[in-house]
Formats: C-alpha cells, structure tokens, sequence
C-alpha cells in the first residue's frame, strides 16, 4: 500500500498511525497540496490527501473511508471501530469530532496567515471569529465528554480514541 500525503497534515498522520497500529506494511509518498498539486489532483480529484493506494490499484480518499477499509482488513476481533451498535456511534462521534476540530484549525491556521482561499476584507475578522468559536464549542465537547479526565473519548474501550482522535 502506498500512502499519500505529508506528516504535518493530521489526517495522514491518522491512518499511518493506524497502519502501523496493524502492523500493515506500508510506503508514503510524501506528496504535497501546495508543491504538489497535479500529481495529488491526479490521485484525489479532492486535491486531498490523505489517499491510499491498495495493492490492487484501488485508490481510496478521506481518512474516515481509509480507516474504515483498513478495520475491515484487520477483521473485527482487531478493528478499532466497532461494526455496529451503540459503540460503534460513540466511536464515530468521538473520531468526527476530533477530525472536525483537526480541519478548523487548518481552515484557521491558513485565514490567519492570509494563504490562497483565506477571506479577505472585513468578512475576514468574522470568519476568523466562527473558527475560533466552533474551536471552543468542540473543546468543550471534548471536555464534557471526560477525555481530559483520563477516561479516554470512548469510555473504558478506548481503542479508536486512543490511537485517531
């Protein structure tokens, strides 16, 4: 398999932890958005990474799909995602949220340094102040949740949590 994407992007970081987390053998092509873009927009028509290459030519897009494969592959006694039920919703919720958050502070990090697609003008300042609060309101989310009190996002399993979120 062959793994797109730089380390500084926390949804590759994700599923190579997860790759390796499965000992599934792996090689990154260490490709970048910005230096890179025509031969990531020709893996991810997105211009996303993560994207994972199988050993059959399939490419997969988004770490959520990417993860959900490699469970599959691992079978269910070894997933860090529960196949279904309760556990499994708590699990997702905890991954999405954590992966939502991720994604704010890129779109924040990227307003505030003025790169390309960030607003300009005095929309800027407003944008700016939404990313902060959704930051604060999944911080809080966070926090209610009991993950900073040592009991992990998914409660006493916390496979998933501990390794993705």
């Amino acid at each position: 398999m062959i793994l797109i994407g730089q380390f500084d992007s926390p949804f590759v970081r994700r599923v190579a932890v997860t790759l390796n987390h499965y000992h599934m053998p792996f090689t990154r092509n260490p490709l970048s958005i910005f230096r890179n873009a025509a031969e990531v927009q020709k893996i991810n028509p997105l211009l996303r990474v993560p994207a994972l290459i199988l050993e059959t030519g399939e490419t997969l897009i988004d770490s959520h799909a990417i993860i959900d494969h490699l469970d599959e592959m691992a079978g269910p006694a070894r997933a860090l995602t529960p196949r279904h039920g309760p556990e499994r919703r708590h699990v997702l919720q905890a991954v999405y949220l954590a992966a939502g958050l991720a994604e704010k502070v890129v779109q924040l990090f990227f307003e505030r340094s003025g790169q390309a697609g960030a607003a300009v003008g005095p929309g800027r300042a407003r944008v700016i102040q939404r990313r902060r609060a959704v930051l604060v309101g999944c911080i809080g989310i966070h926090d209610r949740a009991g993950v900073d009190r040592g009991r992990g996002v998914v409660g006493r399993d916390a496979r998933v949590g501990e390794r993705q979120a």
